[in-house]
């Protein structure tokens, strides 16, 4: 600030002087002309506003890949003070959002002695992911540029991209157990006859299932934790290792899990790069969760079909853009049914006891009733 100071100071000293020494219309002219500019801008060095609030409206909240989404920014000054112009910029965890900007040149705003701006943009065909404000900051100069009044709201919000999803045909899986085959168009997960402990009361649970003694000694409610049998509900495992393909595998992972969700009322999840988070989903909520974590899913470097915790249910899929030898492997251990869902062409024909293994091309609508085909 000092040596801008310093530089507006010298710079107006210069242009006296020189109309002094020189003198005549001309000379005279320039001081009148470029004065009050200067002098404007050693005002704006000085003076010191302050913001009263920034507000963000995004429309609409909830977008998939590839939909388009508006942003105004609503910002209130405490002064009327003027400025020539003011530029807003706005910091996220993502450096290339501004790839998706459809109109650039609304950052910048024209001042005057209005104490409230409003800026909007457009971002266009956004890709999966998470989006997070970090700072925005907001910056008013005078017209030659000379001086500048910096602000900066450190207010953050997040914007989830889910992944696209495409309508599925449900078709309810056969699955094999030990007494023989059977379609499970609806599950049963618990044996209400074995409770083997009490947890905290969830929306949802039955009323049967509420320990009442518990409730009368603390005047909360539990319910009854019962032993798990062999799950009837249909386990989804993301592979989440890198490979060419990795948004499909997402899409079609996010498909099946709204289809079998909304068909049946549970599921479960988990990556292979995280196996040990096993995502059961019977309510909105544990749904939401796993939407959440389709839509901020990257693909990693490591992961192993060995380690995963989905092998309890009467059917696991499995969704991949490249299936291994290996990885048929470690599903023949299982002992239930596994389906490989694999994004691509058909490959080298591989089989494995106790493994169907699929090809999904193009649309992802009849690929339920093609795997019961099989």
């Amino acid at each position: 600030m000092k040596r801008k100071l310093l530089q507006i100071s010298v710079l107006i000293i210069i242009i006296f002087c020189f109309t002094m020494f020189q003198g005549g219309f001309v000379s005279w002219f320039i001081l009148f002309s470029v004065s009050p500019f200067l002098l404007y801008a050693l005002v704006v060095l000085l003076w010191r506003d302050r913001i009263v609030s920034v507000e963000r409206e995004i429309t609409p909240m909830q977008v998939t890949a590839g939909d388009d989404m508006d942003v105004y920014v609503y910002v209130r000054r405490k002064t009327f003070f003027p400025f020539a112009y003011m530029t807003l910029h706005e910091q996220m965890n993502n450096k290339n959002v501004g790839m998706y900007r459809e109109n650039h040149s609304a950052t910048v705003k024209i001042g005057g002695f209005s104490r409230n701006f409003m800026w909007h943009y457009t971002l266009k065909d956004l890709p999966r992911g998470e989006y997070r404000y970090m700072t925005t900051t907001l910056q008013g100069s005078d017209f030659l540029g000379f001086a500048t009044n910096r602000f900066s709201s450190n207010q953050t919000e997040t914007i989830l991209v889910y992944p696209k999803m495409e309508a599925i045909i449900f078709q309810p899986i056969q699955a094999t157990y030990e007494s023989g085959i059977a379609n499970t168009p609806r599950s049963a997960v618990k044996d209400a006859t074995m409770a083997v402990g009490v947890r905290d009361y969830e929306q949802g649970d039955r009323l049967s299932w509420i320990h009442w003694k518990s409730f009368a000694k603390s005047q909360e409610l539990r319910t009854k934790e019962f032993e798990e049998r062999q799950s009837e509900a249909v386990s989804i495992v993301l592979d989440t290792r890198y490979s060419i393909g990795f948004e499909q595998t997402v899409s079609l992972a996010a498909s099946l899990a709204k289809t079998f969700f909304e068909a049946q009322g549970e599921l479960a999840f988990s990556t292979v790069s995280n196996p040990s988070e096993l995502i059961r989903v019977h309510y909105q909520q544990h749904f939401d969760h796993v939407m959440r974590q389709l839509a901020i899913v990257q693909p990693a470097d490591y992961g192993d079909v060995r380690a995963s915790n989905a092998k309890g249910f009467a059917t696991t899929i499995f969704i991949t853009p490249h299936l291994t030898k290996e990885d048929l492997q470690a599903f023949s251990r299982f002992h239930s049914q596994v389906i490989c869902l694999v994004i691509g062409e058909p490959g080298k024909a591989m089989h494995m006891a106790n493994v169907k293994v699929h090809y999904v091309t193009g649309s992802f609508n009849q690929v339920l009733r093609e795997v019961s085909r099989q």
